[in-house]
């Protein structure tokens, strides 16, 4: 059913016709963790060479993973995974050695400095504060005081290969790493944007939107047929490519998203600078429903609705009160789901990436969102301390959706997803 050459196999490092791909990137916003201790820089290894095999891996599913054959989930999943192995290796087994076809290595030729950030009124501040302009993406660094990123990184990688006829998929491979992830933790939310510093990119260049769109349209080509929970590009694919406002750095764009995506995420009523306003979305009211747990402030509820529709940008989220008669700190997860051919977690990473991007010496701000990573009416649990609640729902029925309002009494979601809802904030210049 399916046609595909014979896998390639370990390249043989002693042959000096072996293949050399070789790319210098710079890292043009900071870089949380890639160390062994999650979250955490480490000063003896700052790029790993695993850490980046492992995103080669997934840009080659967003990319190739795809069929243009149609088959069931798993058949397709099957395919996929074997054309994977053939260039990234597997477990060894009494067939094969498991070897990949790709050598990776990386050179640091720049560690950078540690990342300090500064608020609007020039206060330094650590990067994960509520007043930082990256707080919202460096949440995970809060409860870690110590916990540093590093910025101006410069490194070098090279891929050797023996397959000629790896050059091209390699070279798209990394043009996806490139333009939509990074390395690191948090790259969804901007952490460890690449930037290339060689001219080899140019046939990837885009100036717009369009152009972009172009790009990811070539690269799919006729694979339309995908296994079930695998994230990808795709043709139609939800963008918006933003032109910076003149002399804005990497970090302002960067800076302006997540205030975007913050304003968006956190709608309240007035409130003042010692106690913000409530907010508008359901979440809170409905954990104090699931727990009985009400602030005397708080016993008339700004919603009525028993859902959890945030969770689409991403699980798990953590609730926080201030008030002590509120609910104690509360986690939202995934319901684990072990028939799931991806999803057997109780994590969902988010299907959206927000980002700076450099293109042919230009910079953009983006906000897309893969293909294949959906929630799909799954339900998600709270875990509180010794306690799991009853299923909740995530997703909204189509009555409930224009019943988010916010302070102004104006529809949250415009009748549309959460994460479609954003997009249509976002106006591109």
């Amino acid at each position: 059913m399916f046609n595909r050459k014979p896998a390639a196999g370990p390249p043989n490092i002693g042959n000096s016709k072996l293949e050399t791909l070789e790319r210098s990137y710079r890292l043009i916003t900071p870089l949380m963790g890639g160390g062994v201790k999650a979250g955490e820089n480490d000063p003896s290894l700052l790029i790993r060479p695993s850490s980046i095999r492992g995103q080669l891996r997934f840009w080659w599913r967003a990319c190739f993973g795809g069929s243009n054959t149609q088959a069931d989930s798993q058949r397709l999943l099957e395919d996929m995974f074997e054309r994977e192995a053939a260039i990234f290796g597997q477990a060894a087994n009494s067939q094969s050695s498991g070897a990949s076809a790709v050598q990776v290595e990386v050179q640091v030729t720049n560690i950078g400095s540690q990342f300090r950030a500064t608020t609007n009124r020039g206060q330094e501040v650590r990067v994960s504060a509520m007043n930082s302009p990256y707080g919202y993406a460096a949440f995970p660094l809060q409860d870690k005081p110590n916990a540093t990123v590093r910025e101006g990184i410069e490194f070098q990688l090279t891929l050797r290969f023996a397959d000629p006829e790896l050059r091209a998929t390699l070279e798209t491979v990394l043009w996806a790493w490139q333009t939509f992830g990074g390395i690191g933790a948090r790259t969804r939310r901007g952490f460890g944007v690449l930037q290339a510093l060689d001219k080899t990119e140019d046939r990837f260049a885009f100036r717009n939107r369009t152009e972009l769109q172009n790009q990811i349209n070539r690269i799919i080509g006729d694979r339309i047929h995908w296994p079930n929970d695998v994230p990808h590009l795709a043709p139609n694919m939800q963008l918006r490519l933003i032109r910076p406002k003149p002399n804005q750095t990497a970090l302002d764009i960067w800076a302006d998203l997540l205030k975007r995506y913050k304003d968006f995420r956190q709608q309240r009523n007035e409130g003042n600078q010692n106690r913000p306003g409530r907010s508008r979305w359901p979440e809170p009211d409905a954990l104090r429903r699931l727990t009985r747990q009400y602030s005397r402030l708080h016993e008339r509820p700004i919603s009525e609705l028993d859902a959890f529709p945030r969770g689409e940008f991403g699980l798990p989220i953590i609730f926080h009160f201030k008030d002590s008669d509120d609910p104690a700190d509360s986690e939202l997860r995934l319901q684990a789901n072990p028939t799931a051919s991806q999803q057997k977690g109780d994590r969902f990473a988010s299907p959206m990436l927000l980002k700076p991007v450099a293109s042919n010496g230009q910079l953009f701000g983006l906000v897309a969102v893969l293909e294949g990573s959906s929630l799909d009416g799954r339900q998600a649990i709270i875990k509180q301390r010794r306690i799991n609640t009853a299923p909740v729902n995530i997703r909204l029925e189509a009555n409930q959706i224009g019943t988010i309002v916010d302070k102004n009494r104006r529809p949250l979601l415009n009748n549309q997803s959460v994460i479609t809802s954003f997009l249509a904030t976002i106006e591109e210049q």
